[in-house]
């Protein structure tokens, strides 16, 4: 049985706190991230972190 898999993506603000979920395809999470990060300058923390 295969699946298809999605990331929620989790904004935090300076706190620690969430702000926003973003929904991202398989395959897509980390060149999301570091794509984001770029833009915005916030350091990506990954879920293993």
């Amino acid at each position: 049985m295969s699946g298809h898999w999605e990331y929620i993506v989790q904004i935090l603000d300076h706190e620690g706190e969430v702000i926003a979920h973003i929904q991202v395809e398989e395959g897509e999470w980390f060149p999301f991230a570091e794509r984001l990060s770029e833009l915005t300058g916030i350091p990506v923390r990954y879920p293993d972190e």
